[in-house]
């Protein structure tokens, strides 16, 4: 038997006997609950002062409390028990991803060691680029953990921003060195509104606010950059890129097209229903497990990992070439990244395909319900 063919079947063993003895327990602790405390509580809860009731919460407070450490074992199993059973699925697609990470950040790690700022042709954009490099790692990571321990949701928030940095890269490297000046300037936008909407509810945050001479600095930093690049259409969002996209008020949609990845905005808008409080993101919390309608309001099986694992691996892939595209402007063809960023190529096509077989295993057991190439 292949060593990968025996390893899975090793974890779906313990994944079925771990979900075994947790569901075991888990109806054991409620059976308690209602022979006992249910009851107990029921005799004990107060029907007159509101003093009553305050001191019977102190009381079900204690109880909790007393409690914690047994409900932290039991979690702690839980997420052993749900990481067991995503590995068994999963665990190659997992495994190939965390490595490409890994490979991209020692990448990253080398170039921001070997090839200095001052050895580059735009140190301003070689130095912006790594900003984002560094960014762009740290995400992917992120979303590596979150899809392991599973939280999908979570997952495609985070591909979300990586896509955005992803863009943001390829439009930086593709333009003159005035975009990246003007991107890099627009922090003294984001500082003073950071500043200002702190300022106006530091008061009911009972926090100390900001000294007057400190917000007399940043707003003069802001007028500055303002007044630099063109009026207070440069304060809009995106207002940094205004130039490249012939229009005063950009959005991210025109910075895709920029880039060339306009044909990814269908998952960049997936995501957004994981950042924000729409109603499509309470419908696809909702799912149907054998029948029976579902909210899943903790990690879950129930989901399709592959396109957002694959595509955040590709993002990273894209956040690289950028870097790669710059240094070749800067020093002519650099033959190690080349090959290190070549070899990766092949391991994201090679993790594609992971994620492709994984996803038919977990369609099978019914794990999500839309085909392959819905």
């Amino acid at each position: 038997m292949h060593p990968l063919r025996h390893r899975r079947l090793r974890l779906e063993r313990a994944a079925r006997i771990a979900l075994s003895a947790s569901s075991a327990s888990m109806r054991s602790a409620r059976d308690r609950l209602r022979r006992g405390r249910a009851r107990q509580d029921l005799q004990e809860t107060p029907t007159q002062s509101p003093d009553d009731l305050l001191r019977f919460a102190d009381r079900v407070t204690e109880r909790l409390l007393e409690g914690v450490p047994r409900l932290a074992r039991q979690l702690r199993r839980d997420r052993r028990t749900l990481a067991i059973t995503l590995e068994a699925v999963w665990g190659d697609a997992f495994d190939l991803y965390d490595a490409i990470a890994y490979a991209s950040y020692e990448q990253g790690a080398r170039w921001a060691a070997e090839a200095t700022v001052d050895d580059a042709t735009r140190p301003i954009v070689w130095s912006t680029l790594l900003d984002l490099h560094a960014r762009a790692c740290c995400v992917a990571a992120e979303v590596g953990v979150l899809q392991r321990t599973g939280f999908p949701s979570g997952a495609e928030a985070r591909h979300r921003t990586l896509h955005e940095l992803a863009v943001i890269a390829a439009v930086l490297q593709d333009s003159d060195e005035e975009i990246t000046r003007r991107y890099r300037d627009f922090e003294a936008v984001e500082h003073y509104q950071d500043a200002k909407a702190y300022q106006e509810h530091a008061e009911a945050l009972g926090r100390t606010p900001l000294p007057d001479g400190e917000m007399a600095i940043l707003l003069a930093w802001h007028d500055e950059v303002v007044d630099r690049w063109g009026g207070k259409s440069f304060a809009r969002p995106l207002g940094w890129a205004a130039p490249i996209c012939s229009k005063s008020n950009p959005g991210i949609a025109d910075l895709e097209g920029l880039a060339g990845v306009a044909h990814l905005r269908p998952f960049y808008r997936y995501g957004n229903h994981a950042v924000h409080g729409g109603p499509r993101a309470a419908a696809l919390q909702r799912i149907d497990i054998e029948g029976k309608p579902h909210r899943t309001p903790g990690a879950t099986v129930y989901a399709d990992f592959a396109e957002t694992g694959h595509g955040a691996i590709i993002l990273l892939q894209q956040v690289n070439a950028a870097l790669l595209s710059e240094l070749t402007r800067s020093d002519g063809i650099d033959t190690d990244s080349v090959v290190a960023l070549g070899s990766l190529n092949q391991l994201v096509n090679q993790c594609g395909d992971a994620f492709g077989a994984a996803a038919d295993v977990a369609r099978s057991r019914g794990w999500f319900l839309h085909g392959r190439d819905d």
